[in-house]
């Protein structure tokens, strides 16, 4: 049997320019008694009329292939030489028309293999166009694919004040920035992305409709819990320009201080105490119980989390709490003994108040900043093309070292600046007294998590704790 294979990358080709009928029409004039036709990149392998093409020639169900040019089939050199093998091991005929190609004779094997490699060729080059073309917008610090709450005017980012949507019950007009603020605010308030997103909803009347009819709108104000996630955690929110974000194979690249911040830094390292604190609860907006110390605590042993447990046991009659390796749960560690709740707690206390005495001892002392050894191989690099002559290439290569010295600087700075305000936070906490018996075990949690980062035990006592000043 005769068939012809069809193939547009975009709907819109086909329906606008009418190319798909145009090559269906050509390869019936040949004598084609049944078309395969995909919408789809010819890069990709897996498009599903393209493999059923290939499972009936292996079946023996065709006898010849007809196609306007070998880019069809496939735009990948590897690919076409496989799909030529399955047509040249079926004794299969293969006709590209405009391109005169026809597997009947050696010529026009040879034409074939020429022609997909100039097609492949001609997707690596598309590639580095694209390549190099961001790499000109990131050069020039172009502001790309705005977040919720921001829009693009002149290249750079600014705060979008146009009016988005109302409120019936409120009658209040909304921005996508003031919603920005909105969700932000919320965040704080409930301490957990299921819970912002379902207050959202409730409060601008958002649902999830069907998708029967067809069509999807674009745009509509619409959060799942991940994309909050992602969304709160942006770059871009902190007023820094990113790129190379999504890319697995390459480390992305951040430009700060370039617009106007929805988020600070230190409201971004409370979001990430937030999220870290929900994700070792198991899952954000948990209801089980809040101990103060709940994913502080780890085993000295296997560097396991240490799970909270509840029963009689111990000398003192009643229920007790304890914290228990998850790992000897299963037999996993030979860290059997639980150490209790509140042992754990005072003890913690104590330190803390042992380590601000010992920093307040030191607050006359000057502390010499470090310079990060990458920045002075970086300098070191600058200098070296500085002394030869100048051309293009010279001055981008010290324009991109320049800024990659203030990525580094920047990060340094932002370091020192949240330990000198874990350090001032860490103070006026012991400088009260009695502060810590007017606290509740929801007060005590936050403040454990911004001074505290791990608490390793062994056998029921403390053996290391970690802090974050």
């Amino acid at each position: 049997m005769k068939v012809g294979y069809c193939r547009v990358s975009k709907r819109e080709q086909a329906e606008n320019s009418h190319a798909l009928e145009q090559q269906e029409k050509r390869v019936r004039e040949q004598g084609a008694e049944y078309i395969y036709c995909d919408i789809d990149s010819g890069s990709k392998d897996k498009r599903f009329n393209f493999l059923q093409l290939i499972n009936d020639i292996e079946n023996n169900i065709i006898s010849e292939v007809i196609c306007t040019r070998l880019d069809r089939l496939t735009r990948s050199l590897v690919k076409l030489k496989e799909f030529i093998k399955i047509v040249e091991n079926n004794n299969v005929k293969l006709i590209a028309l405009d391109d005169h190609v026809d597997t009947s004779s050696a010529v026009g094997r040879f034409q074939i293999n020429m022609l997909g490699s100039l097609a492949e060729m001609e997707v690596d080059r598309l590639s580095e166009r694209v390549s190099h073309g961001w790499n000109h917008l990131r050069d020039r610090k172009v502001a790309m694919n705005p977040p919720f709450g921001y829009c693009k005017v002149n290249d750079k980012f600014e705060f979008d004040m146009t009016p988005f949507l109302c409120t019936i019950h409120d009658q209040k007009e909304y921005s996508k920035y003031t919603i920005a603020q909105w969700i932000i605010n919320t965040f704080f308030e409930v301490k957990g992305l299921r819970a912002t997103v379902r207050k959202l909803n409730q409060y601008f009347g958002l649902f999830n409709s069907s998708q029967e009819n067809g069509y999807r709108v674009r745009y509509q104000l619409r959060f799942s819990p991940s994309g909050l996630h992602n969304y709160l955690i942006n770059p871009v929110l902190r007023g820094h320009l990113c790129y190379l974000k999504k890319s697995k194979q390459k480390d992305t690249i951040i430009i700060p201080n370039q617009h106007s911040p929805v988020i600070t830094e230190s409201q971004y390292q409370e979001i990430i105490q937030i999220l870290s604190f929900n994700r070792e609860r198991r899952g954000y907006g948990a209801t089980a119980p809040v101990y103060p110390l709940s994913g502080l605590v780890f085993c000295a042993e296997c560097r396991c989390a240490c799970y909270s447990v509840t029963g009689n046991r111990g000398k003192t009659p009643g229920k007790n709490y304890y914290y228990q390796c998850k790992n000897w749960l299963v037999k996993g560690c030979s860290n059997k003994k639980m150490i209790r709740m509140d042992y754990l707690e005072s003890s913690l206390i104590n330190y803390l108040k042992q380590k601000y005495e010992e920093l307040t001892a030191l607050t006359l002392i000057t502390k010499t900043q470090v310079i990060d050894p990458q920045i002075t191989e970086l300098q070191h690099q600058i200098f070296t093309l500085q002394s030869l002559p100048k051309n293009p290439a010279i001055t981008e290569a010290i324009d991109k070292l320049e800024l990659q010295i203030k990525e580094l600087d920047f990060n340094q700075n932002n370091q020192d600046l949240s330990m000198k305000e874990n350090q001032e936070y860490f103070k006026s906490i012991f400088s009260s007294v009695g502060f810590w018996d007017s606290l509740l075990p929801e007060d005590r949690r936050d403040i454990y998590r911004k001074l505290v980062s791990k608490i390793f035990v062994k056998d029921a006592e403390i053996v290391d704790i970690i802090l974050k000043i």
